[in-house]
């Protein structure tokens, strides 16, 4: 009985698109990779002169990122792309994103670092791979292009390295599917002092 229990959790994933997935490519540092030219990344940071002019939300935005699930967007071996739009998440220049905020500078650039900003998270520069500035990604700022308005993979400035690209996408789901519900009640003062009130008698 333990073996047929235990194989379904002893048991290897399968990629489930295959073997058409390239290997990981080479880890440059903590956040970034050798960049593969011939595959869409998710985590692929592009710049704005690599978009259709046209089809930018905003042309102040220097940097986009790339959203989607690799997955989704690895070709060749009789893959493509089916997608009829790529989403990007905007990717400002820290001097930009400093000046837009009201503390000061020292706590705003510890809050980001740490990860205590939600909806933003630090993409260090990397001038050995034209990042010439750190970066913030804004996931409040996403767009989607057309898969024909967006860059090739050939054009893309730096690529994300794994586990960081995990991470900085966990804490994008994170903070695109908050569910939000009416806790007014249950965060009330007065309703918490009586339960400490109430435990307090037990102990």
């Amino acid at each position: 009985m333990w073996k047929k229990l235990r194989l379904p959790f002893i048991r290897q994933a399968k990629n489930t698109v295959g073997e058409s997935l390239p290997d990981f490519t080479k880890k440059l540092t903590e956040c970034y990779a050798d960049t593969d030219k011939g595959n869409y990344w998710q985590g692929d940071i592009y710049l704005k002169n690599n978009f259709s002019s046209n089809s930018l939300p905003n042309p102040n935005i220097p940097y986009w990122m790339l959203l989607n699930r690799t997955c989704q967007l690895v070709q060749g071996e009789g893959r493509d792309i089916r997608l009829p739009q790529l989403n990007f998440v905007a990717a400002l220049p820290l001097l930009d994103f400093i000046k837009a905020q009201s503390q000061n500078v020292k706590n705003e650039i510890f809050n980001l670092i740490n990860d205590k900003l939600e909806g933003f998270v630090f993409l260090p520069a990397h001038p050995e791979n034209g990042l010439e500035t750190h970066l913030v990604a804004n996931f409040n700022l996403i767009h989607s292009f057309s898969v024909h308005n967006s860059p090739k993979p050939s054009d893309k400035l730096i690529q994300l390295s794994s586990p960081f690209c995990e991470h900085v996408f966990q804490r994008f789901s994170r903070f695109f599917y908050t569910v939000g519900y009416d806790d007014k009640h249950i965060k009330d003062q007065k309703f918490i002092q009586s339960i400490v009130d109430e435990y307090q008698k037990l102990l």
